[in-house]
């Protein structure tokens, strides 16, 4: 089976929306962010990440900061959501999680 383009962000939107019991507008600011951060991550593997020069200097070429920058919130956005996941996980007790969609009508 093939993932869609944009349907593995949002199925982790929605599991990770559950299992964080997140309101809507937090689940809408993580969707943001986790965007931000796998396109990040698509290109540095599929190409088109800007490497800086070896002897660039901030104090030159500002793009070095800002790039620094968005890289650093990154991280530390996808490090935080790692970590919040695990405790949330050590708060509920839960040592493996399984999850599935039921789609009920009336």
């Amino acid at each position: 089976m093939e993932t869609r383009v944009g349907e593995s962000i949002s199925t982790m939107v929605r599991r990770l929306s559950a299992l964080l019991e997140l309101s809507d507008a937090d689940t809408r600011r993580l969707n943001k962010r986790l965007r931000k951060l796998y396109d990040f991550r698509s290109s540095i593997v599929h190409g088109g990440y800007r490497v800086t020069h070896p002897i660039a200097q901030e104090v030159v070429d500002r793009k070095i900061q800002e790039d620094t920058g968005r890289a650093i919130d990154l991280y530390q956005f996808g490090f935080t959501l790692l970590l919040a996941t695990i405790q949330s996980l050590i708060s509920k007790g839960w040592t493996s999680i399984t999850y599935s969609e039921v789609i009920a009508g009336k």
